[in-house]
């Protein structure tokens, strides 16, 4: 009998034992496993809407997609600095389509395609601060508006040359160097004849150089009077794109307005 009994208690000694073992290697597990979940939720924060997810730094950020430095923003794509802005030109239109060589004749068909479409998508320079456009040179003589004035006939002009009648003055600008370049000085040449063909010598001649596409600050050179009709200033063109000049005449109680039109 007493036998017996040691044999029950053997066998659950075993059984307990066993069940502590499995207990032991399983609860410690779990835990540790729980607690990693834990920790990596902590400090692994995906692309959620944090800082560097698709914060402030990713998809929509400040740095990335239509931030201040990305796609859209303001040092990139249309932004201040480089596509349609301050200091680019007008650089908004995608790349030309490039054909791959060695292609069959569908190929050929989408070249042709992306050919005739890279008219439309080349980009164009605009009149931007920096960034220029428009042609180079083509001083011609214009009204206040812009609206180009015809040269008297059998006028036959230097291409750095333009005239116009105000009234009963005749006023002749000459630019050196020609075509005007940005960032460089440049020489205006005013000639003052009247009506009957005789010299003005006793003018007071002002240039005014605007840009009619944007704002620019006051830049009126007064011109010398070097003598016979002639008046002379120097002045800096400081950005490329069409610039406007007036040049004003006063003469007594009179005042004349002339205005050219020249690209840089």
């Amino acid at each position: 009998m007493k036998d017996k009994w040691l044999v029950i208690v053997g066998v659950v000694a075993i059984v307990v034992g066993g069940l502590g073992l499995v207990f032991l290697s399983v609860v410690p597990n779990a835990l540790y496993s729980t607690s990693s979940n834990r920790r990596s939720a902590q400090i692994n924060p995906g692309n959620g809407p944090g800082m560097m997810g698709r914060g402030m730094m990713n998809d929509g950020g400040m740095m990335n997609g239509g931030g201040m430095m990305g796609s859209g923003g303001m040092m990139n794509g249309g932004g201040m600095m480089n596509g349609g802005g301050m200091m680019g030109g007008n650089f908004s239109a995608q790349p030309t389509p490039v054909a791959p060589s060695g292609g069959s004749s569908s190929s050929s068909s989408n070249a042709s395609s992306s050919s005739s479409a890279s008219s439309s998508v080349a980009p164009s320079r605009g009149r931007g601060m920096m960034g220029g456009g428009g042609p180079v040179g083509g001083l011609t003589a214009v009204d206040s508006s812009g609206k180009a004035i015809l040269a008297p006939a059998g006028s036959n002009l230097p291409e750095n040359t333009a005239t116009q009648k105000v009234r009963d003055l005749n006023v002749t600008i000459a630019l050196t160097p020609y075509p005007p370049a940005s960032f460089q000085t440049g020489t205006f040449l005013v000639t003052l004849v009247d009506d009957k063909g005789q010299a003005v010598t006793d003018a007071q001649v002002v240039l005014d150089l605007t840009m009619p596409s944007m704002w620019m600050p006051v830049n009126k050179p007064t011109a010398q009077n070097i003598g016979g009709g002639k008046y002379q200033a120097t002045a800096l063109w400081t950005m490329r794109g069409g610039w406007r000049i007036e040049v004003i005449v006063t003469r007594g109680s009179d005042k004349y307005s002339a205005f050219f039109d020249v690209g840089l």
